[in-house]
């Protein structure tokens, strides 16, 4: 890991993020280094590509707190973990379906141990009209999925402009159900 890790600052973004998607995936030109298209058979390419961006942005997190630990800027040597809990965000059309007008159950593209499907989820009425009159007029992003105390959720959220003293700005809230 050591050594990833060292050619992984030396290079540019792009260029860490194509050396690590050529480790795990196999194409006709590439053989990888390491099995993960045999353990996660099928899974789709930006959910693989989401997980690189995240293990990447974790090693830059350890190596610049590591960086500072050894300058004295921080108490305790920092740890590389690899137990994140990244949950995966269902991107529109491939992973997450509206409900119809009025219904209150969309879909989500989900690893049935075998395959992806889509499956319909049941959400509260109450939690969808509040989404309808909160989405009205602004765009939706969409919406990732989050573990607290054992149970899961879906975090939606949407981006709105709003005049500020003198610029206008985003806004950015979200709501959890």
């Amino acid at each position: 890991m050591q050594r990833i890790g060292k050619n992984f600052q030396k290079s540019g973004i792009h260029r860490r993020f194509n050396a690590a998607e050529h480790l795990v995936h196999e194409t006709k030109k590439n053989r990888a280094r390491f099995a993960f298209d045999r353990h996660f058979p099928k899974m789709p390419s930006y959910l693989r590509r989401a997980a690189i961006q995240h293990a990447l942005g974790s090693i830059s997190s350890y190596q610049t707190r590591l960086g500072l630990w050894e300058k004295g800027g921080l108490k305790g040597k920092p740890k590389l973990t690899c137990e994140n809990h990244a949950m995966p965000v269902f991107y529109r059309d491939v992973m997450y379906k509206e409900a119809e007008h009025g219904e209150d159950v969309p879909d989500l593209k989900l690893f049935d141990g075998r395959e992806w499907k889509w499956f319909p989820v049941k959400l509260l009425h109450t939690d969808m009209e509040y989404l309808r009159k909160k989405w009205s007029g602004k765009k939706a992003s969409a919406p990732t999925l989050e573990k607290k105390h054992h149970k899961y959720f879906l975090r939606f959220s949407y981006t709105e402009e709003v005049s500020l003293s003198k610029t206008a700005g985003k806004r950015a809230s979200g709501m959890q159900r």
